[in-house]
């Protein structure tokens, strides 16, 4: 079985590779770019490349979806370089292009709030997908980046889902019917993305699950089970958002508009879900789900083979 995550934000470091091997975490996408402009985006790329190669008998750097399956990949986690926002471009778009060919594969165009190219869901006015933020979407499709819209807000949201030519994705997210928070999705929103190609990941982060911040991973299973109710058990998958080691003046600056403007989220405590809280409790999430009563099958989708087969169209350069 496949352990593909959509999304994380550890602490780099070997005991951190460690800790997926021990999970039989097959990938997970490692977000390197957050509110930085792009020299500060190529030195943490090139921090974490660094680390990787430092690191090879452990994780390796993936490239294309077949990665996954190479013979001298099997018992190393392969790091997929994300960036959390667009800011990394500098409204550059031929930067794109040599951002794709270091290795990055998954780009979403804004992050919480405002950017040239849209509107994030913590932006008091959703002004939708600007006409800039069009060209970004076509280019990163040519590229054959994924396009996360996981922060964006709704409107801006929905605008790059029709926009793109290849599917787009949640790539960690929680369903609004189960939770009422500004971060968690409707069910049209879900099902707009599912019947456009993409996948929907679900978060291991307990303020946006059932029971809020007393949420363990068995909510975390309700949730998943909700989204497959909505989309079909093609179309979830698994984006944990897990966040092991950050100190807390990583949660400052992420919790802040680009980094130090208003206060957005309060990160007074890090966000942990119980029996979710590191890269080696994947298994935990396994028998959660099979004790929910999940076949085989649909559990080898949701952890890791409906991302494979959707990056493998996101990730095909047009």
């Amino acid at each position: 079985m496949h352990i593909i995550d959509a999304k994380g934000i550890p602490l780099w470091n070997r005991a951190t590779f460690e800790e997926m091997r021990a999970g039989g975490l097959t990938a997970v996408n490692l977000v390197c770019s957050i509110w930085e402009d792009f020299d500060a985006s190529m030195r943490s790329m090139a921090r974490l490349k660094q680390c990787v190669r430092d690191n090879g008998d452990l994780a390796y750097i993936v490239r294309t979806a077949d990665d996954f399956d190479a013979p001298e990949n099997l018992n190393r986690t392969g790091i997929i370089l994300g960036w959390q926002n667009a800011s990394g471009f500098d409204d550059y778009l031929p930067f794109v292009d040599v951002c794709a060919e270091l290795g990055l594969r998954i780009v979403q165009p804004a992050f919480l709030t405002a950017n040239s190219a849209g509107s994030g869901c913590y932006e008091s006015l959703d002004r939708g997908l600007t006409d800039f933020g069009g060209e970004l979407v076509a280019r990163l499709n040519r590229c054959g980046i994924a396009i996360d819209i996981a922060h964006l807000g709704r409107e801006t949201a929905r605008q790059v889902v029709r926009a793109s030519s290849k599917p787009v994705f949640y790539a960690q997210s929680a369903p609004r019917a189960l939770k009422d928070n500004v971060r968690n999705k409707s069910d049209a929103d879900m099902r707009l993305v599912a019947e456009h190609g993409g996948v929907v990941a679900v978060a291991a982060l307990p303020h946006y699950l059932p029971s809020g911040t007393e949420s363990t991973v068995e909510d975390m299973g309700r949730a998943i089970a909700y989204v497959i109710d909505v989309v079909g058990e093609d179309a979830v998958a698994i984006g944990s958002d897990l966040t092991p080691d950050q100190p807390p003046a990583f949660y400052q600056y992420v919790s802040h508009d680009k980094g130090s403007g208003r206060r957005l989220i309060d990160y007074s405590v890090a966000p942990t879900l119980p029996g979710m809280q590191r890269f080696s409790d994947y298994p935990r999430l396994i028998q959660v789900l099979e004790r929910a009563g999940h076949a085989a099958g649909r559990i080898e989708k949701i952890m890791g083979g409906n991302l494979q087969r959707y990056f493998g169209q996101a990730w095909t350069a047009a």
